[in-house]
């Protein structure tokens, strides 16, 4: 059958970052009889119906990244259908995951997801948009260091590569969802009641420390994604609970300063921690603070479009320039009357609006109570 491409009368330039797309129908093995290829095998694959390799050739050796449908533009160009959302795998991890969860898990899963059409076009392809997020969410636990985007590169790896029909790019950090949500809030751990555990943690409830169980406050950091317990500094319970919490915050930003990076924003509720630790928190990460209702706040804009508002919130010499969001909520279609309001480092109210701020602040109950009811039982 001849070919459609006729062959060159020099060799064509190749370099390393090039893509060679073969039809499927006339890749052979190169044993003898064209017996499959065996795990013992070291050896490519060839191309069927061309002279055969010799000892001694240049040949180029071509890694298979993907077997897709081919699209050929009217200038003859070769480029492949789809993305590599619809290609990429964990690899050995995801066959790991199947041995114990059953074969497509991920897909399972992503089939229960509710994915907006707003972000992929078609079932089928929020389908594999959420498969492929599924993936992602597992690899960055393998990558604690790495921001979002860099690990939706790591998880495409080579299929970046590949001359897609649509040009592929990507998601920035906007559209993965900006950061990784963490959860921070204190919470006490019934330890055994021996005068050991009595003398060291102390206890809760009663004046001179005579409450049935010695306990430890612990300062939960979770994910609110996957609800996984990051870190916890701990200490005494019988001391002052704001102090506790306060200096146990301190020892979190000490000990553990990967989990206060640019690419987290911490979720926290009203145990209100001080301007000055708010201050330090915001010099590496972002916060979303739920406060109560006598912290003090001095208005210093007009309300914003997005209905929230900006503020300077001061204490112990510090002041620190934060956006206020207000706003009601209900639960199962009755309006709740307390008001809710956070406050956050992100001043720019089009890119983070007041709307997707508050359904953000939601997320804490799944880091913090979901996680940390696991870690009481795991402690117990």
């Amino acid at each position: 059958m001849p070919s459609s491409y006729p062959v060159p009368s020099c060799a064509v330039p190749v370099s390393g970052g090039m893509v060679v797309a073969v039809p499927l129908e006339l890749l052979a093995s190169p044993l003898k009889n064209g017996r499959p290829l065996g795990g013992g095998n070291r050896s490519a694959l060839v191309i069927g119906g061309t002279e055969k390799v010799r000892t001694g050739g240049t040949v180029v050796f071509c890694k298979v990244v993907a077997v897709a449908e081919a699209q050929v533009k009217r200038d003859g160009q070769v480029r492949a259908k789809g993305s590599p959302v619809h290609h990429a795998t964990l690899g050995p991890l995801e066959e790991r995951l199947e041995s114990e969860a059953g074969p497509g898990v991920i897909g399972r899963i992503a089939a229960g997801a509710r994915l907006d059409g707003r972000f992929a076009k078609g079932e089928r392809e929020r389908l594999l948009a959420a498969a492929f997020m599924i993936r992602v969410i597992v690899l960055m636990t393998l990558m604690p260091g790495a921001r979002i985007e860099d690990v939706i590169v790591a998880l495409a790896g080579d299929l970046a590569l590949v001359p897609w029909a649509r040009p592929w790019r990507p998601a920035s950090a906007r559209a993965a969802g900006d950061w990784r949500n963490g959860s921070l809030d204190g919470t006490l751990v019934k330890m055994p009641d021996t005068p050991a555990n009595r003398a060291v943690f102390g206890t809760v409830g009663t004046g001179d420390d005579s409450g049935p169980w010695p306990c430890a406050r612990g300062l939960p950091l979770t994910c609110c994604s996957c609800r996984s317990l990051l870190a916890m500094p701990h200490g005494p319970a019988g001391t002052d609970k704001a102090a506790a919490g306060q200096a146990l915050l301190d020892q979190a930003m000490d000990r553990f300063p990967a989990l206060f990076t640019p690419g987290w924003i911490w979720l926290m509720d009203r145990n209100y921690h001080g301007a000055p630790r708010i201050a330090r928190m915001i010099q590496a990460a972002h916060v979303l603070i739920r406060l109560k209702s006598d912290i003090p706040l001095r208005r210093t804009s007009e309300i914003l479009p997005d209905g929230s508002y900006r503020v300077e919130l001061s204490g112990d010499g510090v002041t620190v320039r934060v956006r206020v969001i207000e706003y009601f909520t209900d639960v199962e279609g009755q309006e709740v009357p307390e008001m809710f309001c956070l406050v956050t480092d992100l001043m720019d109210d089009e890119e983070y609006p007041a709307p997707e701020l508050a359904a953000l602040c939601k997320w804490r109950w799944d880091g913090s109570d979901c996680a940390t009811r696991r870690c009481r039982y795991g402690w117990r």
